[in-house]
């Protein structure tokens, strides 16, 4: 069986870390920033960079952290986004595996030289995988 290369992600995610969405701002005119939920003064969580002093940190995930590119980074790579990212990935490589699967099929029926068999899973290739994709790749727009 392969390992899942994203089973670090999938265990942190399992872990609960803080829900965003994420915002940072600047410490300053350091380099410095933070990374958390932050909340405008009405109420609302705010993504991406706010201005120093203009937020309320509810929860800060790094409180400290080197140069606005690492900043923004982290603060886009919340849980849900990654959350989002993993659940689209695995629904590709399901639809792509069940593709896969089809494909050996229809070469066995190309060996046989079954025309029936190949026909009806021409069929089934171009009617279930393309809802396969189309689901797949809706799922991932929704995100």
């Amino acid at each position: 069986m392969a390992t899942d290369r994203y089973q670090g992600l999938r265990d942190a995610l399992a872990a609960g870390p803080t829900e965003g969405p994420w915002a940072y701002e600047p410490h300053g005119d350091t380099d410095d920033y933070g990374v958390g939920v932050l909340w405008d003064e009405h109420d609302q969580p705010q993504r991406g960079r706010c201005e120093a002093g203009a937020m309320f940190v509810v929860d800060p995930v790094v409180p400290e952290l080197r140069g606005q590119t690492n900043a923004a980074y982290i603060a886009a790579a919340n849980p849900a986004a990654i959350r989002a990212l993993l659940a689209e990935r695995d629904a590709l490589r399901e639809a792509l595996q069940w593709y896969a699967s089809m494909s050996k099929r229809m070469g066995n029926a190309a060996v046989a030289g079954d025309s029936q068999a190949i026909l009806a899973l021409m069929k089934d290739i171009a009617v279930d995988y393309g809802g396969r994709a189309r689901a797949a790749l809706t799922d991932g727009e929704k995100a």
